[in-house]
């Protein structure tokens, strides 16, 4: 079974980027809430009425996935709590889970379906695809969206990096002007033996427009034994 890729939206954003996302909202948010947001924003503003039919359409799955999460409202929370700055503030916590980002998704975009979130480390963007690639396999009618963001901290606060990768996956190519990616076969699966290395074939999913071979196979390794490969074609 073939499956549709497409990479609308990859930015880098750095803490101090001047962002077109406004809203009442923002305020409260973490760097990588914004950058999430920052993205759909862009999306919205290049293909409005795509990016509907994706987020408000019937039979859509949501995902959110990070490697290491809210890593900036989780190092905040840890320096509180080594120079006893107790208690933390209530707010801190709410920021530190992946749910947070999915629900100010939820909020600001009015969506109203379940937006799944997962957070597995290196994995994390290899398994909400495998579990993407198994629900269109199993309901072909289904469509998805995937929103993949990183956040790189400095010694120096204002420093702090953001990465978002923003996916659309469906059965059969949505749009005319933009080539898709091909996912041909993906496979997870546990080894008995602990492997010591991280290994990944190909970049975190750089643009697919740059790829100048027809197939690639991409693997993913955790230290637990965890191992994902995927193969991928570039009709």
């Amino acid at each position: 079974m073939r499956v549709f890729v497409e990479c609308f939206e990859e930015i880098s954003l750095k803490k101090t980027d001047s962002l077109s996302f406004n809203h009442p909202l923002a305020r409260r948010m973490s760097f990588l809430q914004k950058a999430g947001l920052e993205v759909m924003s862009r999306i919205e503003k290049d293909y409005p009425m795509l990016l509907d039919s994706y987020l408000y359409g019937p039979e859509c799955e949501i995902f959110y996935t990070t490697t290491y999460g809210e890593l900036q409202a989780v190092h905040t929370i840890a320096n509180q709590i080594n120079a006893k700055e107790l208690p933390v503030s209530p707010l801190a916590f709410q920021h530190s889970v992946n749910n947070a980002a999915a629900g100010y998704l939820s909020i600001i975009k009015k969506v109203k379906k379940n937006v799944v979130t997962l957070g597995s480390g290196y994995l994390a963007l290899d398994k909400a695809i495998y579990s993407i690639f198994h629900r269109l396999k199993n309901e072909p009618e289904t469509t998805a969206i995937l929103v993949h963001g990183d956040e790189y901290l400095f010694q120096n606060e204002d420093q702090a990096q953001a990465q978002v990768q923003f996916f659309a996956f469906s059965n059969f190519a949505k749009t005319k002007w933009q080539r898709p990616l091909e996912l041909l076969d993906i496979v997870y699966r546990t080894d008995e033996i602990a492997e010591q290395d991280f290994d990944k074939d190909h970049p975190l999913f750089a643009r697919f427009d740059n790829l100048k071979q027809q197939t690639f196979e991409r693997t993913v390794r955790s230290q637990a034994g965890e191992l994902i490969h995927s193969h991928w074609s570039v009709p």
